[in-house]
This record gives structure tokens, C-alpha cells and sequence, in this order.
């Protein structure tokens, strides 16, 4: 049973009527996860930065925080599509800060994730995330 399901069904207990929460909030859903997203990988990059350049560190507090994000995102996403936004947070760049690219090894089909929007279009639109790998876009140029 969905969440609105859920809701629907205690509201429906609750006040004796039927209660229909809108289905239509994807809209919202969206800025919300973007929203997230993007503070969680900044929270993530002034943290490295911060022990970076001036030692300062700040772990047991970020340790609690990022793996309660990560939990959450487990929940509320699965485990497969979870790992995929941890993937984007801390490590989908290389050193330059470019985008690695995922691979679907069936379609061949490749998907660069720049932003956190482009995150959400990506879960939203791929199922099966087995068969996906991670390549550098500069590989090839390295094996001549």
C-alpha cells in the first residue's frame, strides 16, 4: 500500500468520509528531492573542503546526518535507486568536477547526470539499474 494509500485510509477511519489526497504532486515531489539533493552534495563538498584546506572535521555530526539522508532515500526510494543518488553525491565527478557517465550494458544507452533535476528524470525513468556501469567520458582517449 502507497503512502497517499495509507493516508487515505486513516483519514477515511479517522473522519468517517472519504478523503482523496491529490495524486498530482509530482511537481512538488521534484523541487523537494532537487532541493535535497542539492543540499546534501554541498553540505558534502564544504565538509571535504573544510578538512581539505583547514583539517576541520566534523564527522561523528556529518556521519549521523549524511547516513540518516542516506536512509531515508532508502526508504523512500529502494536500495537500488538509493545507491545510485549516493553514487551522485559523492563520487559521480572526477577530480575536474566532470560527470562520469552511466552505461546501461542491454541498451547501451548513456545517461550523464549534471544536476540534481537530471537526477530525479533519471530515477524516474529507468527501472532497471543492474546493468548499469560507470566509465570515464576521457577513457578511450587513454588507451591509444
Amino acid at each position: 500500500m502507497s503512502n497517499k494509500q495509507e493516508l487515505n485510509k486513516i483519514f477515511s477511519e479517522i473522519l468517517g468520509v472519504n478523503i482523496v489526497l491529490n495524486e498530482d504532486n509530482t511537481g512538488y515531489d521534484k523541487q523537494l528531492f532537487i532541493k535535497i539533493i542539492e543540499n546534501w552534495t554541498s553540505a558534502y563538498n564544504l565538509s571535504n573542503e573544510l578538512a581539505t584546506k583547514y583539517g576541520i572535521a566534523f564527522d561523528t555530526i556529518e556521519n549521523l546526518l549524511f547516513d540518516s539522508l542516506e536512509n531515508t532515500m532508502v526508504l523512500m526510494y529502494g536500495k537500488n535507486k538509493a545507491e545510485i543518488i549516493h553514487w551522485f553525491i559523492y563520487d559521480s565527478k572526477d577530480e575536474n568536477g566532470k560527470p562520469y557517465i552511466l552505461t546501461d550494458s542491454k541498451t547501451e544507452t548513456k545517461y550523464t547526470l549534471n544536476n540534481a533535476e537530471e537526477l530525479f528524470e533519471f530515477l524516474k525513468s529507468v527501472d532497471d539499474i543492474e546493468n548499469l556501469s560507470i566509465e570515464d567520458e576521457d577513457e578511450d582517449d587513454n588507451d591509444e
